[in-house]
């Protein structure tokens, strides 16, 4: 991804602690395949998923 990395978090329990999920892993795939169609990935500010 072009200018990454982001700056994410996420209140399900494979997150906690600052590790990683899938609900982090969809937001990424959504911002890129919003780039590739054309339109406006968005603000590069911190990302809060709400999973879990």
């Amino acid at each position: 991804m072009e200018n990454a990395p982001y700056s994410m978090t996420c209140r399900c329990p494979l997150a906690k602690g600052g590790g990683s999920c899938r609900h982090m892993a969809a937001v990424l795939y959504a911002i890129e395949a919003r780039k590739e169609a054309g339109g406006a990935a968005g603000s590069k500010a911190a990302v809060k998923c709400g999973g879990g």
